[in-house]
């Protein structure tokens, strides 16, 4: 994963201008950002339709 993947307002030309503790500093936050899981998934809940349309 590379850093303009994780965070969208950078792009490769952007972090080139960046000085250095900067970028290291978001390698650093790299390893701790933990993306969110979508549990929305998980909790859908399917059961069979009846014959009746009407």
């Amino acid at each position: 994963m590379s850093l303009c993947d994780r965070f969208k307002a950078f792009t490769p030309l952007s972090l080139r201008r960046e000085r250095g503790c900067e970028v290291l500093l978001l390698i650093e936050r790299l390893g701790t950002y933990k993306p969110q899981k979508d549990d929305n998934t998980k909790k859908i809940i399917r059961r069979p339709a009846g014959d009746d349309w009407f």
